[in-house]
């Protein structure tokens, strides 16, 4: 499902998204997954709290605890806002590139939408990069299909 919605004198072409979020549940408190908007980037909050239970071999102790100092593997930051940086906001909307697939329409990010710290060229929004550029454009990963191969006797 692809869209093209012209703004100005430039035509923004928009890809169909991968999935957003994920409501659950963690004991009594509910929580939203926090998910990489770019185009089949995988990083979220769950691969993050994965990583935090994982061992560091360094320090003898899991990631997440206070002795381990070393830093995750990635970084999730939120869009700029609508009041504070409307023309930042647009930007990052553009060189994402979604589609909505409700509406068939541009994506608009909501309020748990992130981008990832691999799409940034100082690994997080600078004064002199402030916008992802890195990687914005990421194929599919294929995934091997199970079952019995047809080669088998």
């Amino acid at each position: 499902m692809h869209a093209l919605k012209v703004q100005g004198s430039s035509g923004i072409r928009c890809r169909a998204p991968n999935s957003l979020t994920f409501v659950g549940k963690l004991g009594n408190l509910r929580y939203t997954m926090k998910l990489c908007a770019v185009l089949n980037c995988g990083n979220s909050t769950y691969h993050l709290q994965k990583w935090m239970g994982d061992w560091c071999p360094i320090h003898q102790c899991n990631y997440g605890t206070s002795r381990c100092v070393c830093d995750p593997p990635f970084k999730l930051f939120p869009f700029p806002t609508e009041r504070k940086n409307p023309k930042g906001r647009q930007e990052w909307i553009n060189l994402i590139n979604r589609t909505d697939p409700e509406t068939g329409e541009c994506w608009a990010p909501k309020s748990h939408s992130r981008v990832c710290s691999k799409h940034f060229p100082d690994g997080r929004p600078t004064h002199e990069n402030a916008n992802p550029i890195n990687n914005l454009i990421l194929e599919p990963v294929e995934k091997p299909k199970r079952g019995r191969s047809s080669q088998m006797k």
